[in-house]
């Protein structure tokens, strides 16, 4: 190949004498475009951008997602409806849990007996009344809900057994929401 400096030379190559040491030398390298903001500063200007806005943008989402739970819950608390809230409710009483028995009551709950509505009162009461009629009567060993076509009144059967005696009998529930949940305001004929 002969050096003739009169013809074009190749983009990228530089032109040299042929018998110079620079000759073999590999061709100059080309700054990129964007080379007039140092890397690190590109960086750190992208982050900044990111950082304004990445907060809104996660307390969009969280506020999305809070809404969206409140909905659900709401939903499936007037789907489940009253019957899941009493089969929850006499779950609790088989396992003479009756803490959680208590908390699927309304807040101003009362027991009608001999056509008198008497109020439930406090937990301790309600626990103490629970443990007598164990005692007294005999465990809840079975229960079924029937509805009655109304939401607001449920029939169950209840079972009772102490040694080899068993006592069933019939107990109607009133029904009412609270704070978008189905809770128990009458317990008519026992718990």
């Amino acid at each position: 190949m002969s050096y003739d400096p009169g013809q074009p030379q190749q983009p990228g190559y530089r032109q040299a004498e042929p018998f110079s040491p620079d000759f073999f030398s590999p061709p100059a390298q080309k700054p990129p475009y964007n080379i007039a903001m140092p890397r690190s500063r590109r960086i750190l200007s992208r982050q900044k951008k990111i950082s304004r806005r990445s907060p809104w943008i996660i307390i969009t989402i969280i506020c999305v997602l809070i809404i969206a739970a409140i909905l659900i819950v709401r939903y499936l608390g007037t789907l489940a409806g009253p019957t899941v809230t009493v089969d929850n409710y006499y779950q609790a009483v088989l396992q003479k849990n009756y803490s959680l028995a208590y908390s699927y009551l309304a807040s101003n709950a009362t027991l009608t007996s001999q056509n008198q509505k008497i109020p439930i009162g406090p937990q301790q009461d309600y626990a103490t009344s629970a443990h007598l009629l164990d005692s007294n009567i005999g465990s809840v060993i079975s229960y079924k809900v029937a509805t009655t076509g109304n939401n607001a009144l449920l029939m169950i059967s209840t079972t009772r057994s102490k040694n080899t005696h068993s006592i069933h009998y019939t107990v109607r529930f009133t029904m009412i929401q609270e704070d978008g949940t189905w809770k128990i305001q009458d317990m008519n004929g026992g718990f």
